[in-house]
């Protein structure tokens, strides 16, 4: 009897399917909010899980915010959510919690270069959901971050069937230890994915760049120094916000516990406003005094010295009282001298001046470079699986990544990668090519 056999051409397919693995995609992008079309296409071709993903983002900014007036209905609509990042001046930083929102991601992990702190370092656990009263996205997470954008707001002010929950690490990557055992600790999750943004090796601030260019770097610090004064910002202690208090549960590496703590919410929300305000009324009094050639002022208006009396209290001492006035008087002075093109790139300036900046050395970037092939491989390992997709941002055309440096950072970060085993063969697709390098220049993160 005749034994029934597969013709040699259907083992020989058969075979080569089983041992010739997919590439690992890796797609460059311009704009940062540009990834997530790529990472949605990734889950709808199934080659990434639909549900319980985890987002390791290595980059200057943690890119954690939202766009005031997106709606549940938007972020549903994946052409329409791509259409409002497009178009928000925010839109490089507001592209990860639709992900979170939409039941895809439940943990991000922020790998942080030394100069970023929008963030202090730790594990918060709070949720992304519809506020009752604006039906807009928002998150009860009650940090400066979030307050700077008024995008906190209460569990109990959010629509219960809205409501997903993100945990979320922020931590440097000399903290890989910490990184490795979240992620040991997650291998019940779906899946990962590498999110790299250029700028996380070298970053430009581009709203200080541009009072720099109008007025020299005096002028960029005396700037920076005004906006970074008010108590509010003082992140590492984590002033917050309204009367009451929030149980914060914060996990540090003290011993390896949980630490549960109290933190007092005093007024801060309402001093954040009252700076803003007391700022805009003196860039208009140091404007109209300037003009004058004379510090003098109408009667029953208020002059430099009644805003700059209402000032003192909202910002912190410093080296002593004097070194708050003086930071209010150098600005006063930067204001009443500029040009009116310097004047214009400080109006409306506001927490973009405490954006971060950090001009890295070569052999700064190469020692990172190095950090995050390490973190990788270590990542891999953890996670018993290499990422399902990796993004990369180039981020040049809104002025964090200097351009002068772009490509060959590009290149070395590439080669970084293709040099880590555990993610197997690269597939490099660039979706960059047709851009105008000057457009959109400045957008905030």
């Amino acid at each position: 009897m005749a034994t029934k056999t597969r013709p040699l051409a259907t083992v020989n397919r058969k075979r080569r399917q089983r041992t010739t693995p997919r590439p690992l995609e890796v797609h460059v992008v311009e704009d940062h909010a540009d990834a997530l079309e790529h990472l949605y296409n990734s889950i709808g071709a199934k080659r990434t899980p639909f549900s319980n993903l985890k987002w390791v983002h290595f980059d200057s900014h943690p890119d954690l915010t939202l766009p005031r007036a997106l709606t549940a209905s938007t972020v549903r609509d994946p052409e329409a959510l791509y259409e409002v990042l497009f178009e928000s001046e925010g839109g490089n930083a507001e592209f990860i919690l639709p992900a979170v929102f939409a039941g895809h991601v439940t943990k991000v992990a922020w790998v942080r270069p030394p100069w970023a702190r929008q963030l202090p370092d730790g594990l918060y656990n709070f949720h992304v959901g519809v506020e009752k009263a604006s039906s807009c996205l928002r998150v009860t997470l009650p940090a400066v971050y979030y307050l700077d954008e008024d995008l906190h707001c209460t569990l109990q002010d959010m629509e219960p069937g809205s409501i997903s929950t993100l945990e979320l690490r922020v931590c440097p990557i000399e903290d890989i230890e910490t990184l490795v055992n979240d992620s040991s600790a997650a291998k019940g999750m779906d899946g990962w994915l590498l999110d790299i943004c250029l700028d996380y090796y070298i970053t430009e601030n581009p709203f200080l760049a541009a009072v720099e260019a109008g007025g020299g770097m005096d002028a960029r610090e005396t700037v920076q120094a005004y906006f970074n004064s008010p108590r509010f910002r003082q992140t590492e202690s984590e002033t917050l916000p309204s009367p009451e208090t929030v149980k914060c549960e914060v996990y540090t590496r003290m011993g390896g516990m949980k630490e549960s703590q109290m933190i007092s919410r005093p007024s801060s929300h309402e001093g954040m406003a009252t700076f803003l305000r007391l700022t805009d009324e003196l860039m208009d009094v140091a404007a109209a005094t300037a003009l004058s050639r004379c510090s003098s002022v109408e009667a029953g208006e208020r002059g430099l010295g009644d805003i700059t009396e209402d000032l003192l209290p909202l910002l912190v001492p410093g080296n002593g009282p004097d070194s708050v006035l003086s930071v209010i008087t150098s600005f006063v002075k930067l204001l009443q001298e500029g040009e009116p093109a310097l004047l214009e790139s400080v109006r409306g300036l506001g927490h973009c001046a405490c954006l971060p900046s950090h001009r890295s050395s070569w052999g700064e970037i190469e020692a990172m470079v190095s950090g995050t092939v390490n973190a990788v491989e270590a990542l891999c390992q953890a996670h018993g699986a290499p990422p399902s997709i990796i993004l990369l941002a180039r981020s040049m055309r809104d002025g964090y990544t200097p351009p002068t440096v772009v490509g060959a950072l590009q290149e070395k970060v590439l080669q970084a990668l293709r040099s880590i085993r555990a993610l197997g063969p690269l597939q490099i697709m660039p979706h960059y090519l047709d851009y105008d390098g000057d457009q959109n220049k400045g957008k905030e993160k």
